[in-house]
């Protein structure tokens, strides 16, 4: 009996050891494997880190490359834009001292002022004026009044007022047994030179010898007829005998100016004209 307890004992006791074996074995086994798997989670960090700071030193070396070649740009276009500036600044001097060495053309202008005025003036549309000169009323009145020689393309300027001049007329008697030829005469000579019409009519005789030469008629008769297509009539003459003519005319809505020295003009021919003018006091412009 003893020997068979002992025998069991020795039989357990050998199985705790072999349990404690393999135990031991095992942990040495896990020990192993962590170890070696520690060992590659180090080696697997490591190339991790080595891969990052590659890329990091790549990147570092794309952006040291990239400072490199906008330096590059940059010192190339430096040159060229500096390069621009002094050609504009060249075309600019030249440009200034060309107009800077080109006189100033003052005759040239004022002549294309000039040009430019008379343009201008043609495109005005100008009133139209017909005068009508009673040639013995403006004669004597030179001799009443101021006793001097009228140049009368001067009083065809004056009167015209820079107008469309229509007609001007000239109502002259003249004497038709004289040996005196026409343009000779005294109420005709002075209007030959010049733009006008010059209508003439014979002077009569009467029984005491006196001579007389009358165109009113005549005159009225061209201012009326002639009213329709003027703008404004000039009548050189004092003599009241016109009044009624001037009155129709100026029904007609036609200006009528009156012109005449005042010692031979009516105080009813200066009231009713639209305009009176003073040929006493414009004799300086129209004096020969």
């Amino acid at each position: 009996m003893d020997s068979s307890v002992e025998d069991k004992q020795d039989s357990n006791s050998k199985v705790q050891n072999n349990i404690i074996l393999d135990r031991k074995r095992s942990v040495e086994v896990n020990d192993s494997s962590n170890a070696d798997s520690n060992t590659s989670k180090s080696k697997n960090t490591d190339n991790v880190k080595s891969t990052n700071e590659g890329q990091k030193k790549d990147i570092t070396n794309n952006k040291s490359k990239k400072k490199t070649v906008r330096s590059v740009k940059n010192t190339t276009a430096v040159p060229k834009v500096k390069e621009k500036m002094v050609k504009e600044e060249k075309i600019r001097d030249e440009k200034f001292t060309s107009k800077k060495d080109v006189p100033f053309d003052l005759k040239g202008l004022i002549d294309q002022v000039n040009i430019l005025k008379k343009s201008l003036d043609a495109s005005v549309i100008k009133q139209k004026v017909g005068i009508f000169l009673d040639v013995p009323n403006l004669l004597y009145g030179v001799d009443d009044d101021v006793d001097g020689v009228i140049d009368m393309g001067l009083l065809l300027n004056l009167l015209n007022k820079d107008r469309e001049l229509v007609r001007a007329t000239a109502y002259s008697p003249i004497v038709d047994d004289s040996d005196e030829p026409l343009q000779e005469q005294r109420f005709v000579k002075p209007f030959v030179p010049y733009d006008y019409r010059i209508v003439t009519k014979p002077m009569k005789r009467f029984s005491d010898g006196s001579v007389k030469g009358n165109l009113d008629i005549e005159l009225v008769v061209d201012m009326i007829t002639m009213s329709d297509r003027l703008d404004v009539v000039v009548l050189v003459s004092g003599d009241a005998d016109f009044l009624k003519a001037i009155q129709m005319v100026q029904s007609k809505g036609i200006k009528v100016e009156v012109a005449s020295f005042p010692k031979s003009t009516s105080v009813e021919l200066k009231a009713v004209a639209d305009e009176y003018l003073d040929l006493s006091k414009l004799y300086n412009q129209v004096k020969a």
